[in-house]
């Protein structure tokens, strides 16, 4: 199994107090780092998992703790 680093734009949520629409006109996205096994990729995502695991006879694996990342918010795809 491929063993990814993603790079992505990832979304903020903000709960402490109330801004002013100037103040949230300077709020940006966050860059965030997601390491990972490659699980599968289609046009509009990629998704990868932390732990794999395997049948007694080795013919099915089972995926754990899956990250899904939109495509469109990817940076940088780096093989490790």
């Amino acid at each position: 199994m491929k063993l990814l680093k993603i790079t992505w734009e990832d979304a903020v949520t903000i709960h402490d107090i109330t801004h002013s629409l100037e103040e949230i006109k300077k709020f940006n996205l966050i860059q965030a780092e997601t390491i990972g096994y490659l699980v599968c990729e289609d046009n509009k995502k990629i998704v990868l998992c932390s732990l794999v695991f395997y049948t007694k006879d080795n013919n099915e694996k089972y995926y754990k703790t899956l990250h899904i990342i939109p495509k469109k918010s990817i940076i940088k795809k780096e093989i490790l």
